[in-house]
């Protein structure tokens, strides 16, 4: 007699769900409600989604939400705002001739960012961007970070593209033939944190860790956090009310040199 093996063999696998496409209507909105995109019935918060912003199209996030996404096109003449306490997470961004975007929150690229002829990105005292690729401006693309930028890839401006405004930007490398604080690209040391001065782009002398302000009865506390400080005299401390105008409050002395925490 003989005996019969069955040997059962069970193929398991996972399917994932497909990327969702989604597109403006023609009219811009609020991202977060359903009817500002082609699908009606949803909005792209997950990190699968697409989102494309169609020609002349503004859309505007919410406040005090994270929102994840895949990739992001802005079409041309487009426009997207991220508020204060916004932060809005993509793999890309693609920006299209004369689209604009303006961030008083916060950006955060796991990959990079193209900026096409005549676009802008406005990046207000609260905002931040950080690029996990390069970042590419061609011609004619305007900056005014008063915020913080960090790209960890590449800062290409392309001719006539302008960085300017009164925040800081760390490039691991910088290219091409725009400016940045008015100091031309080719100029600007890779691996540099720079921030505006007279005349120009100047390598901030410190690694500031942390920056953080309290309110104290009817008084504001403020306690900040340096890595490095270099040839570092004083810190000046100034107060403004509509991020403009400033003025001074007092000064406190540096450590010179230093690569300790502090």
């Amino acid at each position: 007699m003989k005996n019969l093996l069955l040997i059962l063999t069970i193929v398991s696998f996972t399917i994932s769900a497909n990327a969702v496409d989604y597109s403006t209507l023609g009219t811009g909105g609020q991202w977060d409600v359903n009817a500002t995109w082609n699908d009606g019935s949803s909005y792209p918060d997950d990190a699968t989604d697409n989102a494309t912003l169609n020609n002349g199209d503004s859309v505007w996030l919410p406040a005090g939400v994270t929102i994840t996404v895949s990739e992001i096109e802005f079409g041309n003449n487009s426009i997207l705002f991220i508020p204060a306490t916004t932060t809005l997470i993509a793999d890309s961004i693609s920006v299209l001739n004369n689209a604009k975007f303006y961030i008083e929150g916060t950006l955060s690229l796991i990959g990079g960012i193209n900026m096409r002829n005549n676009s802008s990105l406005d990046i207000s005292l609260t905002g931040s961007l950080a690029v996990g690729g390069d970042f590419y401006g061609s011609n004619n693309v305007t900056i005014l970070n008063d915020g913080d930028m960090d790209i960890t890839g590449d800062l290409y401006l392309g001719t006539g593209a302008t960085l300017d405004g009164e925040g800081t930007v760390t490039a691991d490398t910088y290219s091409g033939n725009g400016t940045v604080f008015g100091t031309s690209m080719g100029d600007l040391i890779d691996t540099e944190t720079y921030h505006a001065g007279d005349g120009g782009a100047y390598i901030l002398p410190i690694e500031l860790i942390s920056f953080k302000a309290y309110k104290n009865t009817n008084n504001i506390t403020i306690n900040w956090q340096t890595a490095t400080e270099e040839n570092n005299d004083y810190f000046t401390i100034e107060r403004s009310a509509d991020g403009i105008t400033y003025d001074y409050i007092g000064s406190v002395t540096g450590a010179g040199n230093s690569s300790t925490t502090l």
